[in-house]
């Protein structure tokens, strides 16, 4: 029992931090304060928020465990599902925000966005993936800060009925 109440709040940790969008890797296992690039990793993602949203959700599942109530355990699953439309919603926003030429394809937008429209936790985790393998450093503050300039229309010719 013990060992239960030591991993819920470490699993309930993870589980909010990794549903927070991916952060950049360490250069090196001693970027950190541990020295341990994984451990480093997880350190460096860790906000204030992530503890709150950890601690709400253990005490939810301990309390369902204590108490024997099955409205406490669909409440955690709620709000873990909060958690991941919230992930999935930054996922998606950042996939709009991308320039057209930033992926190899020519459709392969559109074909991202049908993917996470229609099967949200299929799309949310491959564009994820994807996104990790293939564009990385990639975050919303970049592709706001290198999108296309707005361009005006050409001006009309002149004509006859002008």
């Amino acid at each position: 029992m013990v060992f239960l109440f030591l991993m819920i709040p470490v699993l309930t940790l993870a589980v909010v931090v990794a549903l927070d969008a991916p952060a950049e890797r360490a250069k090196s296992a001693g970027d950190g304060p541990t020295g341990i690039a994984l451990l480093d990793h997880w350190l460096n993602r860790l906000r204030p928020w992530h503890a709150a949203a950890s601690i709400m959700l253990t005490g939810l599942l301990l309390l369902a465990i204590q108490w024997h109530a099955p409205e406490l355990f669909l409440l955690a699953g709620l709000m873990v599902l909060a958690l991941h439309v919230r992930a999935w919603r930054h996922e998606f926003t950042l996939l709009m925000a991308l320039p057209d030429d930033a992926l190899p394809g020519r459709n392969d937008k559109v074909v991202w966005i049908v993917l996470m429209v229609l099967l949200p936790p299929l799309g949310f985790y491959a564009f994820r993936s994807y996104r990790a393998a293939h564009l990385p450093g990639l975050d919303a503050r970049w592709v706001a800060d290198t999108a296309a300039p707005t361009v005006k229309p050409a001006p009309l010719p002149e004509g006859p009925w002008a």
